[in-house]
Parts: structure tokens; sequence; C-alpha cells
């Protein structure tokens, strides 16, 4: 279900834009249809704009924030920086 929600975002927000425009051509023209596709056009931009809020908090509840804090000692990490440890090498 969580691949379907950008789709069907995607879908609803192309769905209102469309049922806008033809909310303003009939409009213009004066047609009773019109209220109808500017109620239907609203709604999709309802329902795309909560699925849109539901993907933020769930990429929000996903996301890692790391610590400044290192768990190496500070001679160790010194120690890497500099190369002076001696490395053995592996028996064969």
């Amino acid at each position: 279900m969580k691949k379907l929600k950008l789709p069907a975002a995607v879908a609803l927000f192309v769905q209102s834009i469309t049922f806008f425009v033809l909310f303003i051509v009939l409009w213009s023209k004066k047609k009773s249809l019109a209220g109808a596709f500017l109620a239907v056009s609203a709604m999709g931009g309802v329902a795309c704009g909560c699925l849109v809020a539901q993907m933020r908090k769930e990429i929000a509840a996903t996301t890692v924030e790391f610590d400044d804090e290192f768990d190496m000692d500070e001679a160790e990490l010194k120690a890497d920086l500099s190369g002076d440890e001696e490395e053995e090498a592996p028996a064969l």
C-alpha cells in the first residue's frame, strides 16, 4: 500500500487540475455542471494533500538522526589518522 500512495497522489492531482480547468470552461459558458466539477476538483485536491501529508510523516518517521559523538577512544582515533598503528599481516 505504501508504494501506491505516490502514484495515487499524482493521479488525484492531475484529475483535480483537469476538473478545475473544466470548471473554468463550463463556468464561462454559464453551464450548470460547473459547480459539480468544482466540487470534485476540490475533493481530489484535499485527498491528494492528505496522501502527501501521510507520505511526509512516514518519511520523517524513518529518517535517522546521527549524534556527533563517536564510540572510538581519542587515542584510537589519533592512531588511525596518523597511521602509527601496526597492522598484522594475515597468516597464509
